[in-house]
């Protein structure tokens, strides 16, 4: 919390999109404090999951 203001909850929406298609393949809600870093690994396998590929980088 900043400041004398009311305190508020804050999230952060993590999504993979499917490249070639523009589509939301993986979504995760999270706490506003945790970083899209820390949510990466687990957003890729449900990509795969959900699209049956393969990400390569």
């Amino acid at each position: 919390r900043r400041g004398k203001g009311k305190s508020t909850l804050k999230y952060q929406v993590h999504r993979s999109v499917d490249q070639k298609c523009e589509v939301i393949t993986a979504t995760e809600v999270t706490p506003g404090e945790v970083h899209e870093s820390h949510r990466l690994e687990s957003l890729v396998d449900t990509h795969e999951k959900n699209t049956e590929t393969t990400v390569e980088t």
